[in-house]
């Protein structure tokens, strides 16, 4: 009996007894292979190691499928976000994940993000001249959701300096007059 066939029975045993997750950590797979093996849709397991697959287990692109788009990306799946790669093959994220799920690829598990803008209320910069007579305090309100305040004489000056510090205007509202920096 070869490697990979005692792999699976042993695994078949464990099914009864133990979660995918604890029966992946056992064997160094995602629970997503051992589904594959319990459902007997695996590959064998006794050459792949867990983690982003190597070039050469690139698999064969289903016909009528959009696999073609993902083939030349295959060695970012599960090193990098699937957001990642299904912006760089042109596809959707849920295309990215059933198509490394169905290859039995762990999902990517590093640093989590929040997004890659950074708040336009957090750019806005404060004027090295300081304040002069007759500035007025505008709230800008910015389509991401964020607001500001920025400092000018007239509203066609908060409004340059809203946009210069990255807002994308969408509301404007007069606060008042500033009567000095602290």
């Amino acid at each position: 009996m070869s490697e990979s066939y005692e792999i699976e029975a042993h695994i078949l045993n464990l099914a009864n007894s133990q979660s995918l997750s604890e029966i992946g950590a056992a064997f160094g797979m995602t629970p997503g292979e051992v589904a594959q093996v319990l459902s007997g849709r695996a590959r064998a397991f006794s050459d792949r190691t867990a983690g982003p697959a190597a070039e050469s287990d690139t698999p064969n692109p289903r016909p009528g499928s959009k696999d073609h788009l993902i083939t030349p990306f295959y060695d970012l799946l599960g090193a990098v976000p699937d957001a990642d790669v299904a912006k760089k093959a042109g596809v959707s994220i849920r295309t990215i994940a059933g198509y490394r799920s169905r290859l039995g690829i762990a999902g990517y598990r590093g640093a989590k993000r929040r997004g890659d803008r950074t708040s336009a209320a957090s750019s806005v910069r404060e004027s090295a001249s300081g304040v002069s007579f007759g500035d007025v305090a505008w709230l800008i309100h910015a389509e991401s959701g964020d607001e500001g305040v920025v400092i000018a004489s007239d509203i066609h000056g908060a409004l340059a300096a809203a946009e210069e510090a990255g807002f994308v205007v969408i509301g404007m509202k007069r606060l008042g007059a500033v009567v000095g920096k602290a």
